[in-house]
């Protein structure tokens, strides 16, 4: 397995990324699965050695780090492939204003895996944090805080918001 556009053989790559499948008889499989997830296979970019495949978007029920190629005659054959969430996503928050010391929910995607969340000036403890869902992360605001961009790590990557916790710099909304 290696990445569509590079000749770098990888073992994981992230969701929505597009990798190629190196071997023989590929034309054979009818159904193609990253961890329980299907993918769309498009039968143009299959030769007898080569399939070109789209990691699905959506988080597996059961991760099992394997892809699971499904041949015409109903034979499964695996490979060790791991599926990286990518990295997270800052959409909104309940309220921008929200005092220091009081629980607001950041809105957003990929909250994944050991998520961190940091305000300018204070660092949220980890028994004031709480994932809700894969786009919900509840908070309670450090005391320190203060206005400026929100930080949220994964293990997939840092995101920053667009919007700034607290702001004074007069703007009425935040687009054009």
């Amino acid at each position: 397995i290696r990445y569509a556009d590079r000749d770098i053989v990888i073992d994981q790559a992230f969701m929505e990324e597009t990798v190629c499948l190196v071997g023989d008889n590929l034309r054979s499989i009818n159904q193609l699965f990253f961890n329980d997830q299907k993918a769309i296979l498009n039968t143009s970019y299959m030769t007898d050695n080569t399939l070109l495949v789209t990691v699905p978007k959506n988080m597996p029920s059961e991760q099992t780090d394997k892809i699971y190629m499904i041949t015409a005659a109903k034979d499964t054959v695996t490979a060790d492939f791991k599926v990286l969430p990518p990295a997270p996503i800052i959409k909104s928050m309940s309220n921008e204003w929200a005092k220091q010391g009081t629980v607001a929910s950041i809105y957003g995607d990929y909250f994944i895996g050991d998520v961190e969340v940091e305000f300018p000036n204070g660092k949220v403890a980890k028994e004031d944090l709480k994932v809700i869902s894969k786009s919900e992360i509840q908070v309670k605001i450090p005391v320190t805080a203060i206005e400026g961009k929100i930080k949220v790590t994964t293990p997939s990557g840092v995101a920053a918001s667009s919007f700034h916790y607290r702001d004074s710099r007069g703007i009425i909304t935040d687009f054009d």
